[in-house]
C-alpha cells in the first residue's frame, strides 16, 4: 500500500503552485496560464 498512498499524494500536489510553477504563453493566442511543477 506505501506506493499507492505515495501515487496518490502526487496526484493531489499535481498543481499546486506553491512549490514552483512556469509561466506559458500560447504562440498563437498570446494566452498565459501558469503550469505547477509539481505535475
Amino acid at each position: 500500500m506505501p506506493h499507492i498512498e505515495k501515487v496518490i499524494h502526487r496526484f493531489l500536489d499535481c498543481g499546486d503552485l506553491h512549490k514552483g510553477f512556469a509561466r506559458v504563453k500560447c504562440g498563437d493566442c498570446g494566452h498565459e496560464f501558469l503550469v505547477g511543477y509539481s505535475c
